[in-house]
C-alpha cells in the first residue's frame, strides 16, 4: 500500500473545508481527507478495526456543519490546532515529506479533534488503532472475507457484500426469510450468524440505499435510542457501508 504525500492530503481537505464553506483548514478536514484516498491506510485501519470509513466520515460531517456561503479573506487558513498537528506529523516524518500515516498518528496523539471525538464517538478503541497505524504493513490487510451466506432469499451482489461485512467475524450466516413490510428498495431480512460450534441470537438486518441507512442510524442516536421501551427492537452496531457499493446495512434485535 503506497503512502500517500501531504501535498495531496491538504488539496482534499480544501475541497472538503470548501464544501461546508469553511474556508479554513481544521483538523476535521485533514481526517476526512484521509479517508476519502483511494486504497488509503486509514481506510485500511479503520476497517481493520471494525469500523466503517463511510459511516465515520458522514459522522463528522453532520457534527461540523455547514457554514453561511460568505468568505472573509483569500485562501484556507489552518486552525492553531491544525498547526499543531502538522508540526507534530513532520516531526514524525524526520527528514521526508509527512505521510497519511505521519498525519493519522499526528491526529491521534493530538487527542482533542472533532475528528478524535467523532472516532471515540462511533465505538473507535483509540489506543489500538494508533498501535496498529504505528504497526502497519502492506502484510496486513482489511479485505472483506468470503462469508458463505445460505439460505433460500434471493440476494443481489451488493446486498450480499453489505451481509458480508456486518457478518465478517462470523463463519457463515443463514438467511432464513425476508419479512413482510419491505418497500421500494429496502430489504429486511431475518438473519442467522453462526460461530463455530454455535449459533447466535437472530437479528433483523435493513438493507437500504446508503444514504438512507446513514440518515436512519444518526436519527436513532440523536432522538430515539434513549427513548424507547426495553421490548422495543434496537440498532445494533454501526452500519454496514461496502465503499464500492450504493447500499448500506442495519443490524436490529429481532422482537
Amino acid at each position: 500500500m503506497a503512502t500517500i504525500g501531504l501535498k495531496d492530503i491538504l488539496a482534499i481537505a480544501e475541497q472538503e473545508s470548501a464544501h461546508h464553506h469553511h474556508y479554513y483548514i481544521g483538523v476535521e478536514h485533514l481526517f476526512i481527507a484521509l479517508t476519502k484516498l483511494q486504497n488509503g491506510l486509514t481506510n485500511a485501519i479503520l476497517e481493520y478495526t471494525g469500523l466503517e470509513p463511510r459511516f465515520v466520515r458522514y459522522s463528522i460531517r453532520q457534527t461540523i456543519g455547514m457554514n453561511e456561503n460568505r468568505r472573509f479573506w483569500p485562501g484556507f487558513r489552518e486552525t492553531p490546532r491544525t498547526g499543531r498537528v502538522l508540526k507534530m506529523a513532520q516531526k514524525y516524518a524526520g527528514l521526508h515529506t509527512p505521510s497519511d500515516r505521519d498525519l493519522l498518528l499526528a491526529i491521534v496523539d493530538e487527542a482533542d479533534s472533532v475528528a478524535v471525538r467523532v472516532l471515540q464517538e462511533v465505538g473507535a478503541d483509540i489506543p489500538k488503532l494508533r498501535q496498529i497505524a504505528a504497526n502497519w504493513s502492506t502484510k496486513a490487510r482489511a479485505d472483506v472475507p468470503d462469508v458463505p451466506i445460505d439460505g433460500y432469499v434471493d440476494l443481489n451482489a451488493d446486498e450480499r457484500r453489505v451481509l458480508q461485512r456486518m457478518f465478517r467475524t462470523h463463519q457463515r450466516i443463514v438467511v432464513e426469510r425476508e419479512l413482510a413490510g419491505s418497500y421500494g428498495n429496502t430489504r429486511l431480512l431475518v438473519v442467522q450468524p453462526m460461530r463455530p460450534q454455535r449459533a447466535e441470537a437472530r437479528v433483523v438486518v435493513k438493507i437500504d440505499e446508503r444514504s438512507a441507512i446513514l440518515y436512519e442510524k444518526r436519527h436513532y442516536d440523536s432522538y430515539v435510542k434513549d427513548t424507547l421501551p426495553p421490548t422495543t427492537a434496537r440498532v445494533l452496531d454501526n452500519p454496514s457501508l461496502p465503499e464500492d457499493s450504493p447500499l448500506g446495512g442495519l443490524k436490529y434485535t429481532l422482537v
